[in-house]
């Protein structure tokens, strides 16, 4: 019984090579070094509202 298969493996290769495409892609048009990137980024740039907050803070104690 043969484990992993030809066409399992150019599926993952596929797969592997579509995603660092689409990441490099969209990372080129991204500022990276911008002035409040970390806390846009872990703030959600501070846009979003208290009850989606609560949610997700007992959604990640669970």
């Amino acid at each position: 019984m043969e484990i992993i298969g030809v066409s399992d493996i150019l599926v993952f290769i596929a797969f592997v090579v579509s995603v660092i495409t689409i990441g490099l892609y969209k990372s080129t048009g991204e500022e990276t070094h911008s002035e409040h990137g970390a806390q846009d980024y872990f703030l959600a740039g501070r846009g979003l509202t208290w009850w989606l907050i609560g949610f997700s803070l007992i959604a990640a104690n669970i």
